[in-house]
């Protein structure tokens, strides 16, 4: 039995190279175009199309390469006249070298992934493979009466370049090779004196200091992804980032970011470096002078109607792509550090002045060509109670999800996520990072290297105690509990059912001058939870933890009891609930009895009133969120980076090491 019919195959062997080309050529489009969004963009949907066009880019291009290489000259399956049967087919060969070119991909995307980098071994041999069945089809084509022969040349030489760069890309980020890289590079900071420092930072824009201070910050950033010790009197050479305000620091930090992605996903390892902007210019000429001389020499009677227009699409496409690729070099931060340092070296007035009217041209002209954005700025948000609602308020919409084969559940959370504008929240920027200061000045008073070891490892130890205790001295055996002698995910539970459900009068600390600690121990307790739902594996490793459906089941059930009154429910949940045998014997129902005395101890507790309780509650969740920044390896915290910028987890982290707080410090040991 024929699947497809004798005249379907016959169409199909027809058509399959022209398709296949074509796709090729889409697939590039698509990259170039979203490969560098994901930078700043958080939805699922700009990492599906990168995903797919990435793995689907390789195949293509190398199953067209093995189709043109099959091509005989006398085939007999052709959709044209006799006479041109044998220009046509040249026509075609003449498309190999563009393969090459889609196969190096473009700028804006070398690896989807971290490991991908470490797959370069792979790529070197698949560009060995591709060259020489690129070079076999091209010798197979080669007449010294056929101009397409000579106009072919420069596009393989593009196609190399841009193929080999690739591949010496993947190789300089692989484990191995970046740590060598980063270890063998001068320390940009050894003997640097704070004067000449600052010095070098005074730019004339606020802008330009940020990109300067976050350039100098990153070349450090690169070490902690390495997993390179540092002495601990060297964290003292770094530019100091304890004066800025949140909104600087956490831009710097998100500018720092930004180099990191470049340097880990992109070819900017090379792109932005001597022999790279040389290859920018050999490649644009090389497809400039085969656009121009194929439009001149090449009488577009003499082929296919199709393949002539399939040709001119492949000439044009690699000429824009180009040209994107040059705005894309042009309007970046790296070339805006080039602009920067340029006017710092030079002291010639009418060099400085031209930079500076190039510079300002860069700044007003960026946003008309390219996205200014370097991460999406918004935090996600995953709340319990929310989620419990929706599911019991919507019973047929969310069952209908649930009973999807294999994606119902994901679809299911990913229905209940939501996220908050980082920029609104200035309130969280500020009290993350005023309790980071604190504890950054309590380490900076000490001259012993041993005692800044002792109280660093404390408070990196430390999950929403230490601040209550050494800060604020308030010591309460309940919270010292919650946050010290559990499993660390049991008391993120604990503390998202308590921030959700603490009666909101009396001693709210919201009402006085500064930040709205309620809403931003809100969005930190959403914000974990969203973690421990979704990012499991950026949390502290441990035996066990809590099962998440069975406190829904609880929630529900008391929802049920409450019959969808928030008050009830309130009640229900932190006095009345052991009064229910169901709850009783459930295994998850401990948590709920810490959750309803820690409730009550928050509200009553003099010491806490008088500080303010969504003050203690926000202090808490900063110290966790920092504890939890600290235990996760640097590697998930870059992968995070392709998910919109980074997690908010990634910056804090990154801002604790800046200001000391990592492991990555340690007390030089005495060498024989």
């Amino acid at each position: 039995m024929e699947i497809f019919s004798e005249k379907t195959i016959n169409l199909w062997n027809i058509c399959e190279v022209r398709v296949m080309i074509l796709l090729s050529l889409f697939l590039q489009i698509v990259l170039i175009t979203f490969g560098s969004r994901r930078k700043f963009t958080t939805g699922s949907w700009i990492r599906i199309i990168v995903w797919s066009a990435y793995l689907m880019a390789d195949w293509v291009a190398t199953v067209a390469l093995g189709n043109l290489a099959s091509m005989q000259g006398d085939s007999t399956t052709a959709d044209i006249s006799t006479n041109k049967k044998m220009t046509n087919r040249q026509l075609q060969k003449f498309w190999a070298p563009f393969l090459l070119l889609h196969l190096g991909g473009p700028d804006t995307i070398t690896a989807y992934s971290l490991e991908d980098n470490e797959l370069w071994l792979r790529h070197l041999f698949g560009l060995v493979v591709q060259v020489g069945v690129a070079f076999y089809i091209f010798l197979r084509s080669w007449s010294n009466n056929n101009v397409l022969t000579f106009i072919a040349i420069p596009v393989f030489i593009s196609g190399i370049i841009k193929y080999g760069e690739r591949n010496f890309v993947l190789r300089s980020l692989s484990k191995d090779y970046f740590l060598d890289s980063v270890a063998l590079a001068p320390d940009p900071f050894k003997d640097v004196d704070d004067d000449v420092r600052k010095e070098r930072l005074k730019v004339s824009t606020e802008e330009e200091t940020h990109l300067a201070q976050a350039h100098l910050l990153f070349k450090r950033a690169k070490m902690f992804f390495a997993d390179i010790i540092l002495s601990t009197r060297e964290q003292t050479r770094i530019y100091s980032i304890e004066k800025m305000s949140a909104t600087e620091a956490f831009k710097v930090i998100e500018i720092e970011l930004g180099f990191m992605y470049d340097v880990l996903f992109t070819k900017a390892t090379i792109v932005y470096t001597r022999l790279g902007i040389f290859f920018r210019f050999l490649s644009f000429a090389c497809s400039l002078s085969a656009l121009v001389v194929f439009f001149v020499i090449v009488n577009i009677h003499d082929h296919s109607l199709v393949d002539i227009s399939i040709t001119y699409s492949l000439l044009l496409g690699a000429f824009l792509l180009e040209i994107y690729a040059f705005i894309i070099l042009f309007f970046s931060d790296w070339t805006n550090l080039w602009f920067i340092k340029l006017k710092q070296l030079h002291h010639n007035p009418n060099l400085k002045a031209f930079v500076n009217h190039l510079r300002r041209f860069t700044s007003r002209c960026r946003s008309l060509f390219i996205n200014p954005r370097r991460w999406s700025g918004s935090v996600r948000q995953y709340n319990l109670l929310t989620t419990c609602e929706r599911k019991w308020r919507q019973p047929t919409y969310i069952g209908w999800v649930q009973k999807l084969p294999f994606m119902g559940e994901l679809l299911e959370k990913w229905l209940h996520l939501t996220w908050t504008d980082m920029n609104i929240i200035k309130d969280l920027q500020e009290t993350i990072l005023n309790s980071l200061k604190v504890k950054a000045d309590m380490l900076n008073r000490l001259e012993d290297d041993v005692a800044y070891i002792n109280l660093r490892d404390e408070m990196l130890a430390q999950r929403g105690v230490f601040v209550l205790e050494k800060i604020y001295e308030i010591h309460i055996d309940l919270i010292s509990y919650s946050t010290t002698h559990m499993r660390f995910t049991d008391s993120l539970v604990i503390w998202h059912i308590v921030t959700n459900l603490i009666d909101d009068g009396g001693g709210d600390a919201s009402h006085e001058v500064g930040p709205n600690y309620k809403v931003v121990s809100k969005c930190l307790s959403n914000y974990m939870l969203y973690l421990l739902v979704f990012c499991r594996s950026m949390l502290p490793k441990e035996f066990g933890g809590p099962s998440l459906e069975g406190v829904i089941l609880i929630f529900k059930h008391l929802w049920n009891l409450s019959r969808g009154d928030k008050s009830e429910f309130r009640k229900y949940l932190i006095g009345r609930y052991l009064e229910d045998e169901v709850i009783r014997r459930h295994e998850d129902q401990p948590l709920f009895k810490y959750a309803s005395d820690l409730c009550e101890q928050l509200q009553k507790d003099r010491r806490i009133q008088e500080k303010g309780k969504w003050k203690i509650i926000s202090e808490v969740w900063v110290e966790m969120l920092g504890y939890v920044a600290h235990k996760c390896e640097w590697k998930l915290h870059y992968q995070q980076l392709t998910k919109g910028g980074g997690e908010l987890l990634t910056h804090v982290g990154l801002l604790m090491a800046h200001l000391g707080l990592t492991a990555h410090y340690q007390i030089p040991t005495k060498t024989l």
